[in-house]
C-alpha cells in the first residue's frame, strides 16, 4: 500500500507527494498530520466496521434489489420538485 499527502494550497494540483522525500516526509509537520490522518482512518474503519478489504463486486445489492427495497419503504424515495401549490 502506498501513501500519499499533497499540501493543497501550496500544491493544488497535488504533483509534489509530501512522503515521496524521505526528508521531508520524517519533518515534524508531515509526521504529526499523517499520524492523525491515520487515527481518523482507524476510528473510522471501527465505527463502520471496515476491514480494510475491498468488497467483493459478487457480494453487491444489484440494482432490481435496491429498488424493491425501496419501494418496501426501507430507503427514502427521492423527491420530485412539483412547483408551487394551486391554492
Amino acid at each position: 500500500d502506498a501513501w500519499e499527502l499533497f499540501d493543497l494550497i501550496a500544491d493544488p494540483h497535488e504533483r509534489h507527494n509530501l512522503l515521496f522525500d524521505e526528508a521531508e516526509a520524517s519533518s515534524r509537520g508531515v509526521t504529526t498530520r499523517l499520524g492523525a490522518l491515520e487515527a481518523e482512518l482507524t476510528r473510522l474503519q471501527r465505527e463502520y466496521q471496515d476491514d480494510g478489504l475491498c468488497a467483493d463486486p459478487a457480494t453487491w445489492p444489484d440494482v432490481a434489489t435496491a429498488r424493491r427495497t425501496r419501494k418496501r419503504k426501507l430507503l427514502p424515495r427521492p423527491r420530485r420538485e412539483l412547483g408551487p401549490r394551486n391554492p
